[in-house]
């Protein structure tokens, strides 16, 4: 019974964990873009 209770806080860990990776990614894939459009924003201001 202990084993089949470990086994599930281990699984949830882990979904959990996954979870956090999956939102670490989508908001690291924002962050760049923001980045990629703030510095191409600032390169048009410079070259105007």
């Amino acid at each position: 019974m202990i084993l089949i209770h470990y086994i599930g806080v281990v699984a949830l860990i882990g979904k959990v964990a996954q979870y956090r990776a999956a939102v670490q990614i989508r908001r690291d894939k924002k962050c760049r873009l923001l980045f990629v459009c703030w510095k191409a924003a600032c390169t048009l201001m410079a070259s105007v």
